[in-house]
């Protein structure tokens, strides 16, 4: 089988059937791609919708499950994919027609680990020709040259279950935020042969109660997700320090530094500066980090927060590592 798609469902029945059913007209033979579609105990009816369209649509499996979360969803539906290749979706969401198809061939052809297309809109002019901005296709070109503004979002990827299998990648259950970017990273960081390319892939619907839409950005699980994630990435680099490849979770680190001192400077707390200083040590990333490669949207945070920072935090919150990055930042 070439490909899985897996469907962490939950609370989403008026968009579900579009959903399932763009994954339908892919010009893939059904035979070839399998749709895991897993009901994370929603409440509303979409195991009936999914239940009715596997009356036509034959490749749908389905998986009934208590509520665990999205991440124990996927990684559920994970566990029982076939395919080569792996993609998820979820279930608010929609995939270009016939965009699946170009990009399972080019990762097909050019024998990729992952790779990365792009958010679409469905009213704009749509690029299905899958050319790679990319010169040399290893895992930090991907990562870091080759990044927009989808890079942290699992469902504009495809990546080579093997690749997941072999090295236990699987998303973060303790986050209730973040889960993505983790998962992302350490799917770069194990990959040979990685891209990222011009498609357009990914349908995203904003909806009010959405993920993407909603206020989880203001609450304190971002602060928390970016605490945990970082103490993941910490334990995670110290066993593969000498990899090629390390550089991609230096960055995450100082990205999630970045965001979870903004987040502090904005909801100042004496409890989250001393959780800070306890989970930012410096040493945690490498000197020959290559600054110059974040997005740039993170210089615009990094510059945001400097100005927000008042002379007694820079005094008292993390000094030396704001003076690292603002160094490094300033080469820019």
């Amino acid at each position: 089988m070439k490909l899985s798609v897996i469907i962490p469902i939950y609370n989403v029945a008026p968009y579900l059937e579009a959903c399932i059913k763009s994954l339908a007209t892919q010009g893939i033979a059904f035979e070839d791609y399998e749709i895991i579609c897993v009901i994370d105990g929603s409440p509303d009816n979409s195991a009936e919708i999914v239940r009715r369209l596997q009356k036509d649509i034959q490749n749908i499996i389905l998986l009934d499950q208590e509520n665990q979360g999205v991440s124990a969803a996927r990684n559920n539906g994970l566990a029982i994919a076939r395919g080569k290749y792996v993609a998820f979706i979820d279930g608010d969401d929609q995939i270009v027609t016939n965009a699946l198809a170009v990009f399972l061939h080019y990762c097909s052809t050019e024998n990729l680990d992952i790779c990365n297309a792009k958010y679409s809109d469905l009213t704009s002019v749509l690029q299905l020709n899958c050319n790679s901005i990319l010169q040399n296709k290893n895992a930090v070109n991907a990562y870091l040259k080759g990044r927009n503004d989808t890079i942290d979002s699992s469902c504009t990827h495809l990546y080579s279950r093997q690749l997941l299998q072999e090295n236990k990648i699987l998303y973060n259950t303790s986050l209730s935020y973040l889960e993505d970017g983790e998962f992302l990273a350490k799917a770069y960081f194990f990959s040979s042969r990685a891209d990222s390319t011009t498609l357009d892939y990914y349908v995203r619907t904003k909806r009010e109660g959405s993920a993407t839409s909603s206020n989880l950005k203001n609450s304190n699980k971002v602060f928390d997700g970016y605490i945990l994630a970082t103490r993941d990435f910490v334990k995670f680099k110290g066993n593969f320090n000498h990899s090629a490849n390390r550089i991609i979770i230096d960055q995450v680190i100082i990205k999630y530094f970045i965001h979870a001192t903004y987040f502090f400077i904005k909801n100042p707390s004496y409890g989250r500066y001393k959780v800070l200083r306890q989970n930012f040590p410096l040493h945690s990333i490498g000197e020959d980090a290559d600054l110059n490669l974040i997005s740039k949207n993170y210089v615009y945070f990094y510059k945001s927060m400097k100005r927000g920072l008042t002379f007694l935090i820079l005094q008292l919150s993390l000094k030396y590592s704001i003076d690292y990055i603002k160094a490094k930042i300033n080469t820019l």
